[in-house]
């Protein structure tokens, strides 16, 4: 046969097959069809349809929550939960320790514990003086004080004394307690009662029957018929119970 009557055929036939395509929505799905079948299988996303050898199945995939910095909306309630947790444990531990700090500075002995002569008690040995001591005579007996307390020389240093009967200071020592007994005013610090004088401040014997907040520093515990005191250079001090607060008082056992 003629090519070139072969050749005018072939462009004849798929004149009429695209005019019949043009027309005829039928012949247009039945093309769309077939065209498909001979690509390759559809890959989607996993949420979707997926399309595998030909047939058609559904796979459900929880969607991804969404991020936001590094807390997720799915456990951003539960984060929220364990912030007010912590806040709340911080916030009563807070108030606890407020209300233990006040109490306590409302106890003279807690109070007292800032004070040089608290940490000093007699028989102590220090080797140097504080610098600011002054010079103290009781009689002919030289003693050196520095703030509520006394030394004497010693062959190896400088000894706490017992804040002698008699020793005349400018000021009462700092953070010392007044008292009230008998008609007069007392000041109490470091295990001595200071009368006011015209010259300055003096040392007097212990008042029997006045409550002090704190023991003279190094009072030792004694039991006397049963009953607990603590002594310190020859005088008692019986603990009792004041406004929930242990106090002591000086007694004659």
């Amino acid at each position: 046969m003629n090519p070139k009557f072969l050749h005018r055929r072939s462009l004849a036939f798929a004149a009429s097959a695209l005019a019949l395509l043009a027309f005829c929505p039928g012949a247009r799905a039945a093309w769309s069809s077939i065209h498909g079948n001979n690509h390759s299988p559809a890959i989607q996303h996993p949420t979707e349809n997926r399309t595998i050898q030909g047939t058609q199945t559904r796979e459900h995939v929880a969607p991804a929550p969404e991020v936001r910095g590094r807390v997720t909306l799915e456990n951003r309630g539960h984060e929220h939960d364990v912030r007010a947790q912590f806040h709340n444990r911080e916030f009563e531990h807070a108030r606890i320790e407020h209300q233990f700090r006040d109490r306590h500075l409302g106890i003279d002995e807690d109070r007292h514990r800032g004070y040089y002569w608290y940490n000093y008690h007699p028989g102590m040995i220090v080797g140097t003086l504080p610098f600011g001591y002054s010079s103290v005579f009781v009689g002919s007996t030289p003693y050196y004080y520095y703030d509520g307390t006394y030394y004497e020389q010693g062959p190896a240093g400088y000894v706490v004394a017992p804040p002698p009967v008699g020793a005349v200071v400018p000021e009462p020592p700092p953070g010392a307690d007044v008292i009230e007994a008998g008609g007069a005013v007392y000041y109490y610090a470091g295990g001595a009662f200071y009368l006011q004088q015209a010259n300055g401040f003096a040392v007097v014997p212990p008042p029997i029957g006045v409550t002090v907040t704190t023991l003279p520093p190094g009072a030792g515990q004694v039991v006397i018929n049963g009953l607990i005191y603590y002594q310190a250079d020859g005088i008692y001090y019986l603990p009792v119970m004041q406004d929930g607060v242990t106090v002591y008082t000086t007694v004659r056992p």
